[in-house]
């Protein structure tokens, strides 16, 4: 009986013995054995960084994309056409300003100063005076027989002399508008003071 008893004991050590050993194998195991292969990762761990810049780079083309879509899918806008050039509408007929002689608006209107005289009854020793109404004359061009249609060059500044007038100064340089300077200065009205600088343009 009490052989039978020590039998038990030791059966039961045994079992406890081996029902240990065995949990601390599997728990020993647990961490190898159920590890999963790198081969059924979708791509390598060591290699995330790779593939954190391709998916960026993808979503900046999906981007790319949608906003090409949009853009094209989008209705067209009307396009303001450009700006086109001030052009100078040559006058019939002129009448001379203070400052102002007919060579002068011959190289303003880039006219044949000749014809300009001619069709004026005029010649070079005339002296018209304020007020004169000169007729233009159409399909002529200034001739560089007569020199430099540009009488002094520009852009440059221009300080106002005493009897100087906006017209005046713009026959000083030959092919300038005296509106043009005055546009270029924000002058309104026609008055210039001695001693102003001007921008010439």
């Amino acid at each position: 009986m009490k052989s039978l008893r020590y039998y038990l004991i030791l059966l039961f050590i045994s079992i406890l013995i081996l029902s240990m050993t065995s949990c601390q194998r599997v728990a020993s195991r647990i961490p190898m054995g159920s590890a999963t292969p790198e081969s059924d990762f979708p791509f390598p761990i060591s290699t995330q960084p790779n593939v954190m810049k391709e998916i960026l780079s993808s979503t900046a083309t999906a981007m790319a994309k949608d906003i090409t879509v949009s853009t094209a899918t989008a209705e067209p806008q009307e396009e303001e056409p450009p700006a086109s050039p001030t052009e100078v509408v040559i006058p019939d007929t002129y009448a001379l300003q203070k400052g102002e002689w007919p060579t002068c608006i011959a190289r303003r209107f880039n006219v044949n100063i000749s014809t300009l005289l001619a069709i004026n009854g005029l010649s070079v020793d005339s002296k018209p005076g304020v007020g004169t109404k000169l007729q233009i004359p159409k399909d002529s061009e200034w001739s560089s027989v007569h020199g430099s249609i540009q009488l002094r060059s520009h852009p440059t500044e221009y300080t106002v002399k005493a009897g100087d007038t906006i017209y005046s100064i713009a026959c000083y340089y030959g092919d300038i508008y005296p509106q043009e300077i005055l546009d270029a200065n924000g002058i309104e009205g026609y008055n210039v003071s001695e001693g102003q600088v001007l921008a010439i343009p």
